[in-house]
């Protein structure tokens, strides 16, 4: 006979500033966490450790779909605040190149070049802009569509449109 097992309450995120976390469940006293990506790192918002300040693992997040809205911004927050990000100005091209699409941008600290695979795409903000994570984890963030330049937003289009 097999004993049934009733699933935790589900768990609830908030931001609480410089990449940290507030989770807490139904039933439990909240607690400060920061995320930390697990392998494979190539897929953002999925297998996310959440630790405490004693690096202990708190609670874990295999997708950021399986949080509510609120909770899933509020991750989402929190891995940008605790990430390198670029600011990118201006996409000079987006190519395919062996399973990946390579993106040349221009960027606040000058031109760079980086790749994502070619099931990733720009995710939505809030403000408008969007953000991509590459291969290795760095984030770039780009401004909204009507923020760049024609040629950029044209390129941004077919990424998003």
């Amino acid at each position: 006979m097999e004993a049934s097992q009733e699933s935790p309450p589900p768990l609830q995120l908030a931001s609480c500033g410089a990449g940290r976390l507030t989770i807490w469940r139904e039933g439990a006293d909240a607690v400060i966490v920061r995320p930390v990506k697990c392998f494979p790192l190539s897929e953002p918002g999925r297998y996310l450790s959440l630790r405490n300040d004693k690096n202990e693992e708190v609670g874990f997040i295999a997708s950021s779909d399986d949080l509510d809205e609120s909770s899933a911004r509020a991750l989402q927050e929190a891995i940008i605040a605790s990430s390198f990000t670029f600011a990118v100005t201006g996409i000079d091209k987006i190519d395919t190149d062996f399973e990946l699409r390579v993106w040349k941008v221009q960027t606040a600290a000058g031109p760079r070049q980086f790749q994502t695979a070619l099931d990733a795409w720009p995710r939505s903000m809030d403000d408008g802009g969007f953000l991509m994570e590459d291969v290795f984890g760095d984030l770039y963030r780009f401004p909204p569509v009507d923020q760049l330049d024609r040629e950029s937003a044209k390129r941004m289009w077919s990424m998003v449109g």
